[in-house]
């Protein structure tokens, strides 16, 4: 007795995606509401997830990827991005374009939160304890 569709039978894109997202559904974009780095790490898994949903959709449908997409501008909370263009850069807000907004999000992401390292060699020493009496090399950290 079989409880459910075999893998076989689901297309690949379905599989990867959790289902078919049908053409006239709105697939909304992550919105950008707080420049942290745990919000940002969150935006980006989220912001991958909603482009791959709209290029397959494009795909099927024939739509133009850039005309249905909606920018990372635009998914910027309007206020956060005005100031961000006015106190980080100096710039206004039309002279902004995605590049730079992705470029400046990847160093928030890849930055060490707040700019500080913990003393890895202290938390080794506290941490961390071996039993070498154990002989599966798994088993010997405690």
């Amino acid at each position: 007795m079989e409880l459910g569709p075999s893998k076989e039978k689901i297309p690949m894109k379905e599989r990867e995606y959790g289902g078919a997202h049908p053409i006239f559904t709105p697939v909304l974009p992550p919105e950008i509401t707080s420049t942290s780095h745990a919000a940002l790490i969150q935006w980006r898994k989220e912001r991958k997830a909603y482009e791959d949903i709209m290029g397959a959709r494009c795909q099927t449908s024939g739509e133009d990827y850039a005309a249905v997409t909606i920018s990372v501008k635009d998914s910027f909370d309007r206020k956060l991005l005005e100031t961000w263009c006015r106190l980080r850069w100096q710039v206004a807000v039309t002279e902004v374009d995605d590049d730079r907004l992705r470029s400046e999000i990847d160093i928030i992401i890849n930055s060490v939160k707040s700019h500080t390292l913990p003393d890895v060699q202290a938390l080794f020493k506290k941490e961390l304890h071996f039993n070498l009496k154990e002989s599966d090399v798994s088993e010997r950290v405690l």
